[in-house]
């Protein structure tokens, strides 16, 4: 296997990236400081990064669209930037992404590894939830909603008056306990301090 290494420590869940270009993995440390780790623990989840053979068609825009099909033994997941085979049981996944724009196609790897990753999720109890999330007094509170229903700006408010913002635009799950925990994650729309692990 050639590329890089590189894991993710989210909340408990590790994500293991294989196959990394030395561009996706330097901006993958840039943008989710808080979350990469030293190799070594068993990973949660391990995502092997390849190329596809198709041309990304350029476009000044992500198209937002996620397609989603069951196979026999697998679940696919396909965007405008790549597709991504995960297991069943949510393990294993690999992305391809199309050839092209270096900025969409580190945020194809992003769009889908959090598909990866909601779906181990729905595997352990927990899920991704189309959110923003804030800490107030070590609860969290979501506000659920569609795109352009004030998710980014709720959570602006907050981080305005110094609340801890865990996303604005998907929140992560697990059943922890009894209980469901929203987790810290370094998937986000705008950039807001992140809150680390937890």
């Amino acid at each position: 296997m050639t590329g890089e290494t590189l894991d993710v420590d989210i909340s408990g869940l590790g994500l293991r990236f294989e196959g990394l270009t030395h561009a996706l993995a330097s901006e993958l440390r840039r943008r989710w400081p808080d979350y990469v780790r030293a190799e070594g623990a068993a990973p949660g989840l391990v995502i092997r990064v390849e190329d596809d053979d198709r041309t990304m068609i350029p476009s000044r825009f992500m198209p937002g669209a996620l397609h989603i099909e069951a196979l026999p033994d697998a679940v696919r997941f396909r965007r405008a930037e790549g597709e991504m085979i995960q297991d069943v049981p949510g393990v294993r996944a690999v992305v391809r992404l199309a050839l092209g724009d270096a900025g969409r196609r580190f945020w194809g790897l992003v769009n889908l590894s959090l598909a990866a990753v909601g779906w181990r999720l729905i595997t352990l109890g927990g899920g991704a939830l189309h959110a923003a999330g804030v800490l107030i007094g070590g609860r969290a509170y979501l506000l659920v909603g569609p795109s352009g229903c004030g998710k980014t700006t709720w959570a602006r408010a907050a981080a305005g008056v110094a609340l801890p913002v865990l996303s604005d635009d998907c929140v992560l799950v697990d059943f922890l306990n009894g209980r469901f925990t929203a987790l810290g994650s370094p998937f986000r729309s705008s950039d807001f301090p992140a809150p680390g692990p937890g």
